[in-house]
């Protein structure tokens, strides 16, 4: 096949993760057999395959990438219904380990800070009795600064890490941010700006 034309692409492998953004120039096959009458949008060729790790295993059926390992389907492949195949793209989005901590991340994020009602907070605290409730008031009034609704400052002398001898740095990518967080994490860094 030749071809005169590139196009740029951003690109998920939605089986894979829907929070990881390929970028690849393609070549544009103009021919009359173009890639809609094969019946594919887009192939991905051994240059790209290379170029992301993606492991083609044909032994046990299965296709590789980072830490995400997905069955092999065929064109015959046919999923009974939506659930099921949401249910196999969301297995498949994030690793568990990072899924659960992403998941109190963007609790925690999304959580509205305002200062507590420190008199409510004696009220719900069931747990204690009549003559217990003043003491916690007086106790929350002592660190009231502590319950305004911002982050505060950590005041304390810098603290000085040493290096295990031969130990080496570690390099490695920054955590991405899921597309569907990314007005979650935005707002909040716009917070901590000011």
């Amino acid at each position: 096949m030749v071809t005169s034309r590139n196009c740029s692409l951003n690109f998920q492998l939605d089986e894979f993760s829907i929070s990881r953004t390929i970028k690849w120039t393609f070549h544009v096959d103009e021919t009359e057999m173009s890639s809609k009458s094969l019946g594919y949008d887009m192939i991905i060729g051994l240059d790209l395959l290379s170029e992301l790790g993606l492991i083609i295993n044909c032994e046990e059926k299965i296709v590789e990438w980072k830490e995400l390992k997905i069955p092999m389907t065929t064109a015959s492949t046919k999923f009974k219904n939506k659930r099921q195949l949401n249910s196999i793209l969301e297995s498949t989005q994030e690793p568990t380990s990072t899924r659960s901590e992403q998941n109190k991340l963007v609790k925690i994020l999304d959580e509205n800070y305002r200062p507590a009602d420190l008199d409510e907070i004696v009220r719900q605290a069931d747990n204690l009795n009549p003559t217990e409730k003043p003491s916690l008031r007086v106790l929350l009034n002592k660190y009231e600064e502590l319950f305004d609704g911002t982050l505060g400052d950590f005041n304390t002398p810098p603290i000085k890490l040493e290096k295990k001898a031969g130990a080496e740095p570690v390099h490695s990518k920054p955590f991405s941010v899921p597309h569907i967080h990314r007005d979650t994490y935005k707002k909040k860094s716009n917070v901590w700006k000011r």
